[in-house]
């Protein structure tokens, strides 16, 4: 599986992912990053 992590910024392209969670617990593939 490949996987690109985003850690910079203020994550406005996941804002609706990451309205209510910060990005390092959006789950992909059933994970947590």
């Amino acid at each position: 599986m490949k996987v690109i992590v985003l850690a910079a910024g203020l994550s406005k392209r996941l804002h609706p992912l990451t309205a209510k969670i910060p990005k390092c617990l959006i789950k992909i593939g059933g994970k947590s990053l």
